[in-house]
């Protein structure tokens, strides 16, 4: 397998940054320009360094001589960056498996930003575009953690996150809301003030400490995993969103949901479209302890929950009450 290390233009990176960068590359095109090109191609290139060395592919004219990966992420980049001439349609004119390697090579590889601040904001821009085409276009949930980690490395900094924010909460995954929860218990305090935010918990009292925490949130993501929604706020809007809640009807009724649409991923049947009238009926208080009772009963024993679902609104409330099937 090629390394990184393999392509000399990642290593002029690596070694010297951008101006070295740049210097290397325009000493190969004026002496050897296939070369230079075979380099820009080769299946090792980091994306950062093509993204550095844009201007000076469109300086020497060789748009037209890039490859499907290249030709494609210089498209994306043309759409985010001023004055950047030159194949702005090459995405829109990609098949989808081609576009969607492309944003995996984008951002998998961009997690080496590029340490020129003068860069720095057009480079967000793309990464944060990439971001929300993987999540949103291809419902590419694999992609989740790598921006997670985005997320965090960004706020460290002091960089703007509400973008990759706003493209992270486009959908979710169980797995990853579990990714950010570890943030919880990270040495870093921006870490863990961010996680907090993100899943908008904070500690029960001044002596829980990070460990509980975690603890709670993570059992608490566990538990309601297959009934959480998104609520659509974001930080554009407010300073502390609310990304998401559980359905607590759809905790009742056990019946999983899509996150985006919150609604069941299979039709609900005349017996639980019956059920749902009847819990519909107790007040905002019952319903709660319903939802919780009967996640508990579920859990302890099918049979018992059942039969428990079948019987009138008031009953259920006396069973959830004294803790008992009563049944």
């Amino acid at each position: 397998m090629r390394t990184h290390d393999f392509n000399y233009l990642n290593k002029a990176y690596q070694t010297g940054g951008t101006h070295l960068l740049r210097r290397v590359f325009n000493d190969a095109v004026s002496h050897d320009k296939q070369e230079a090109l075979n380099q820009l191609d080769d299946d090792s290139l980091l994306f950062p360094v093509f993204f550095l060395l844009l201007r000076d592919v469109a300086a020497h004219d060789m748009c037209g001589d890039l490859n499907g990966r290249n030709a494609i992420a210089y498209g994306l980049c043309a759409d985010k960056i001023k004055n950047l001439s030159g194949l702005r349609t090459a995405a829109e004119e990609a098949d989808g498996d081609a576009l969607e390697l492309t944003l995996r090579w984008m951002l998998e590889t961009g997690k080496n930003e590029p340490t020129d601040p003068s860069f720095r904001n057009e480079f967000d821009a793309v990464i944060d575009y990439v971001a929300a085409l993987l999540i949103i276009k291809f419902d590419d949930k694999t992609a989740l953690a790598l921006v997670a980690d985005l997320i965090f490395r960004r706020n460290r900094q002091g960089l703007l996150i509400h973008d990759l924010v706003w493209s992270f909460f486009q959908t979710l995954d169980t797995a990853t809301l579990l990714h950010i929860a570890d943030y919880l218990l990270s040495s870093n305090p921006k870490d863990a003030a961010l996680a907090q935010k993100i899943l908008h918990v904070e500690a029960a009292d001044p002596g829980e400490n990070k460990r509980a925490l975690h603890r709670r949130v993570t059992d608490w993501i566990r538990q309601n995993g297959p009934y959480l929604y998104l609520t659509g706020e974001h930080l554009q809007q407010i300073t502390n969103p609310v990304h998401l809640r559980c359905d607590r009807e759809a905790k009742y009724l056990n019946k999983e949901i899509s996150p985006r649409y919150r609604a069941p991923l299979e039709p609900l049947s005349t017996a639980e479209r019956a059920c749902l009238s009847r819990y519909r009926e107790a007040n905002d208080d019952e319903q709660q302890i319903l939802t919780d009772y009967s996640y508990q009963l579920r859990g302890r024993d099918m049979r018992l929950w059942d039969v428990w679902l079948q019987k009138e609104t008031a009953e259920q409330v006396i069973a959830a009450g004294e803790r008992t099937e009563a049944i």
